[in-house]
């Protein structure tokens, strides 16, 4: 990935009638990056994607690419190309037909689209499907059809909205390590929309987090994981446990949280707080921050309400005595034997630093 950033969304905001889908946003994106945007359903993500490819504009701010505005410019004179959902194959051309059709219009000769089409379905892994039909492809296949059809033109930026979705799990896992290999060998930027967190942590070089058409944080995968800006963040980005009570107590770096069930927790915040005695907040950890404990100390308990087996993990579902609902995850093969459904179960908690924000609403 290079270093410089040469697609800019400057104080970008765009309202549909009443409706604020983005508000006042700024974003920039390297040459060669795989940038993914992550949210939930209307953060505001497919319309961020919409804005770059010149299907909407923005009600106001500017987007530059390559040091030359766009956002003003109708869609085919941008440098950008997009894959869909739907893949919008032709099912009357065959493949090769299917990923040269763009070629049509940049005067270039049928032998030479014919030439490329078949080094792009190469680079894909698809060659030999040249002068097949897409109601003969998998949906994986067809899938890299149409990248290859978008890849085909060289576009400075090409846009990605949720092209997996519709795939199933297995196969939307093959094909996020074969979207990175291919983004890696051409050297074109992706801007890739997704609400699948892990699909994002898998693939991309850097992820924003979009909410309420607004971006929270900006950094890469393990920054977001480790680091996150807010509680949201920090919610939303991995599996989490959301444990809240009030503080009782700072000393040394630690803070002492009582839960509603009246236990009293000492947890490290990963950064400083300013929260004051008293105040009310949400500790955020993760599964591995918690462990069933063998010992007598201080932790949490509860009843176990389920156990799922996942391999080389096995995950308990514990109903804590303040209501709280936590998972934690241990080795099946640790020699423990698993405890049983309704069963009592004490859970230690992580000396490590853990992410500690106002509760807010909670």
């Amino acid at each position: 990935m290079s270093g410089d950033n040469f697609l800019h969304l400057r104080e970008v905001s765009k309202r549909f009638g009443d409706l604020v889908a983005l508000k006042n946003i700024d974003l920039d994106v390297a040459r060669g990056e795989f940038m993914t945007l992550l949210g939930q359903s209307g953060c505001g993500k497919t319309t961020t994607l919409r804005l770059v490819a010149g299907f909407e504009r923005p009600t106001e701010g500017r987007i530059d690419l390559g040091g030359r505005r766009i956002d003003l410019d109708p869609p085919f004179r941008r440098p950008v190309n997009t894959v869909f959902q739907n893949y919008a194959l032709f099912p009357h051309m065959t493949v090769g037909e299917n990923v040269g059709y763009g070629l049509r219009f940049n005067n270039i000769a049928k032998r030479e689209r014919r030439h490329r089409a078949e080094e792009m379905l190469d680079r894909v892994g698809l060659l030999e499907k040249f002068a097949s039909y897409p109601s003969m492809l998998s949906g994986g296949q067809m899938q890299r059809v149409a990248l290859a059809r978008a890849l085909i033109k060289e576009p400075s930026v090409l846009l990605l909205d949720e092209p997996l979705s519709a795939l199933d799990a297995k196969l939307r896992k093959e094909l996020q390590l074969e979207l990175k290999r291919i983004q890696r060998d051409t050297g074109v930027t992706f801007i890739y929309v997704t609400h699948d967190q892990e699909e994002a942590m898998v693939m991309s070089d850097r992820i924003t987090v979009m909410n309420a058409g607004e971006i929270l944080q900006t950094a890469t995968p393990e920054e977001i994981y480790r680091d996150p800006a807010s509680r949201f963040v920090a919610e939303f980005v991995g599996q989490s446990n959301k444990l809240t009570g009030d503080i009782v107590e700072k000393v040394a770096g630690k803070v002492a949280i009582r839960l509603s069930s009246g236990e009293v927790l000492k947890l490290t915040p990963l950064r400083d707080t300013r929260l004051k005695q008293g105040a009310r907040v949400r500790a955020i950890l993760r599964a591995g921050d918690l462990h069933r404990k063998r010992d007598d100390a201080p932790g949490l308990s509860g009843t176990l309400r389920d156990t799922i087996f996942l391999g080389d993990q096995r995950k308990l579902v514990v109903h804590l005595d303040d209501c709280t609902e936590v998972e934690l995850i241990e080795n099946p093969d640790d020699g423990a034997p698993p405890p049983e459904l309704g069963q009592r179960i004490a859970i230690g908690v992580t000396s490590e630093p853990v992410h500690l924000f106002e509760a807010l609403d909670a």
